[in-house]
């Protein structure tokens, strides 16, 4: 049995992590903030206030819980920000910790250094929330710093300790190893979204009348994710196809909320411009909902898997006509049944929690650990 902390969550990530690896007999801790408006419960909450009085105490709760971070077998970051600390505080915190554990790895789920320089300054990437080939995305116009502060000394210098101090680095998806390879070969490890299907019982879909088709999204994020593309482009189908298609749209809820939304449909839009489904789309997948998001050829890699065996209907931001892609399976829903089928049996294979967290102790173990 390994003793397991799990500092800080990114879509539930770590917390449904955390469920595998108790089910495989492991002792694990879940620290976090709720993942904001999502309010997912971890172990321990860490959530910040704003204001200074809000981030005294928040300071104030990480020391007096930073004695509790000790002794464990491993400690895993969800990201070098694994708080709401400047990089100062947290080299701080990371060298105490670094003192105080056998071995140390991180998730790579979310924006990092690597991450950003790959988006923004290498041909890694045929396409990104950044930039589509060598054009601007509308999002990184409006917002380039979201990338950008990755990059400034602060942050950089402070990421190339964080990572020389990790001994392994675990992927979630094959966009965030690609990306990671490069600067750390040797440490980065393929590990999954854990999903657990015990929250998302399987249902074969039934279609009877119109096709519905769901899209979710939080609102400050649309543009990240492409979400205000797809959005017009299905309320211009959705007023084509008035008797055959019916488009729900929900936003900013949290994520038990967001879940229970979803179960009344059959097609379930996630991201334009992302390689592989993530959380969402894979939630969706369990339930035995059609997914329209990326499908690229890395991920086909990554699950093993072919066009034919993945059923999930691809979305890229370099495609020329979107709303025909939608339209070719509203109207041929005798096609989704069976890839509501293929879907689920594509997460049991690759995304079940405890299949996920074994590949995290493999990880550990090929990166030194000894049990």
């Amino acid at each position: 049995m390994l003793k397991i902390l799990l500092l800080g969550d990114y879509s539930g990530c770590h917390t449904t992590l955390a469920e595998g690896l108790r089910k495989l007999g492991h002792d694990v801790t879940v620290v976090s903030d709720g993942c904001s408006f999502m309010q997912i419960a971890p172990d321990v909450m860490l959530s910040r206030r704003e204001g200074l009085v809000g981030g005294a105490t928040y300071l104030a709760r990480v020391l007096m819980q930073l004695p509790r971070w000790r002794g464990y077998d491993v400690v895993q970051f969800v990201n070098p920000h694994f708080l709401s600390l400047r990089p100062g505080k947290l080299r701080w915190l990371f060298r105490e910790i670094r003192r105080h554990n056998r071995h140390l790895s991180v998730t790579l789920c979310s924006e990092d250094t690597a991450f950003a320089d790959a988006l923004l300054n290498s041909d890694l990437f045929r396409f990104s929330e950044a930039r589509v080939g060598d054009v601007p995305t509308e999002f990184y116009r409006n917002n380039p710093r979201f990338f950008e502060d990755w990059l400034l000394p602060e942050s950089a210098d402070y990421q190339r300790e964080f990572y020389a101090g990790c001994d392994s680095m675990v992927a979630v998806l094959p966009e965030y190893a690609m990306a990671s390879e490069r600067r750390y070969p040797g440490k980065v490890f393929g590990g999954g979204i854990a999903i657990d299907l015990r929250k998302h019982p399987f249902t074969p879909l039934e279609i009877r009348g119109k096709v519905k088709v769901f899209l979710g999204y939080k609102s400050g994020l649309m543009q990240k994710k492409g979400a205000d593309i797809l959005l017009g482009v299905l309320r211009e189908l959705a007023a084509e196809l008035p008797d055959r298609m019916e488009l729900v749209e929900v936003h900013d809820l949290p994520f038990d909320d967001y879940l229970r939304a979803m179960r009344g449909s059959h097609i379930v839009v996630d991201q334009l411009y992302a390689y592989s489904p993530a959380t969402n789309a894979l939630n969706a997948m369990a339930m035995g909902k059609v997914v329209a998001t990326g499908c690229e050829p890395e991920y086909l890699e990554w699950v093993r898997g072919t066009v034919d065996d993945v059923p999930i209907i691809p979305l890229r931001p370099t495609d020329a006509d979107l709303k025909s892609t939608f339209r070719e399976f509203i109207l041929a829903p005798e096609r989704l049944r069976g890839m509501g089928i293929a879907g689920r049996r594509l997460v049991e294979k690759n995304n079940e929690m405890t299949v996920v967290a074994r590949k995290y102790v493999e990880a550990w173990k090929n990166s030194g650990l000894t049990c």
